[in-house]
């Protein structure tokens, strides 16, 4: 199986400018949103009006699940979850919760 995680920017592109462009619908700033956190594409998404794609980040998307992306997305969750709970723990953040775990995160 491929590498799920495409380059971080397209070829030909040194850099990149962060810029909240506006909704096409409704005008108003859009965040901006890693598909997937390991996808290496960053999507403008309206909380009103859904995701838009940039040139090639469709493309891109599209790439990354055919190489396994979602499965590999879902081991890193899997495995940044356990981290976390792991360092909240040494933390001391879940002295009052039962030795078995948290269902917080």
């Amino acid at each position: 199986m491929s590498d799920p995680r495409p380059p971080a920017f397209p070829e030909g592109v040194q850099d990149a400018t962060v810029e909240y462009r506006p909704c096409p619908e409704c005008g108003q700033a859009m965040a901006r949103r890693a598909y997937r956190k390991i996808s290496g594409v960053i999507v403008d998404a309206c909380l009103g009006h859904g995701v838009w794609f940039d040139a090639g980040e469709f493309e891109r998307v599209a790439e990354f699940l055919r190489a396994g992306g979602i499965e590999a997305s879902r081991k890193f969750e899997a495995l940044s979850a356990a981290r976390r709970e792991r360092l909240m723990r040494d933390l001391g953040f879940f002295r009052h919760l039962p030795k078995y775990g948290s269902h917080f995160f």
